[in-house]
């Protein structure tokens, strides 16, 4: 299993808003966080200026998100845990990333396909896999081709499609970030 299953009683279950997850942690100490939540993360992205836009749902697939620019910038974002769902066991080795309430991270924008990519782990590395989406997976840049994989590593910028653009953290390296 690559990473703990996460109950939707949980309170990192979906994304949840960075601001909110740090004053939810000061309760605990980096090492319970650790015992707890041992798995990696995606830091997302949404500029601040698009939000008003963006429940009018007036937003165009070039202006909504944007890669993570800095530690100042993430705090005004979320974060989503890459962890398996209860009710997802169809596919148990791999994490999907999708529209679809299936999935097992759900994010819910008109340019990601119900099944957008997976991650799956092959010992200490992390790899994504573009599921064959409509509207590409984006590393670093690069538009990874669909059913091929691409082994991750700390920091890189993701984008799903045109909306959503977030960075991978090793968990470490997120317990780091969150307890600052």
């Amino acid at each position: 299993m690559p990473g703990p299953i996460l109950k939707e009683d949980d309170p990192l279950y979906g994304p949840v808003d960075l601001e909110w997850i740090r004053s939810q942690l000061k309760s605990i100490t980096p090492d319970e966080y650790l015992a707890r939540y041992n798995c990696p993360g995606l830091l997302l992205s949404l500029k601040a200026s698009n939000v008003e836009k963006l429940s009018a749902g007036k937003i165009s697939s070039g202006d909504t998100f944007r890669g993570v620019q800095s530690k100042e910038e993430l705090n005004r974002f979320g974060l989503v845990l890459i962890t398996k769902r209860p009710r997802n066991t169809q596919l148990p080795l791999m994490i999907t990333v999708g529209r679809s309430e299936s999935v097992d991270i759900a994010l819910n924008f008109p340019t990601i396909s119900k099944l957008h990519a997976f991650f799956y782990k092959v010992q200490s590395n992390w790899v994504l896999v573009d599921a064959g989406s409509s509207n590409g997976t984006i590393v670093e840049n690069k538009t990874l081709k669909p059913r091929a994989p691409h082994t991750l590593r700390e920091g890189h910028t993701i984008d799903f499609g045109f909306d959503v653009s977030c960075k991978f953290m090793h968990a470490k390296n997120l317990v780091s970030f969150l307890f600052e």
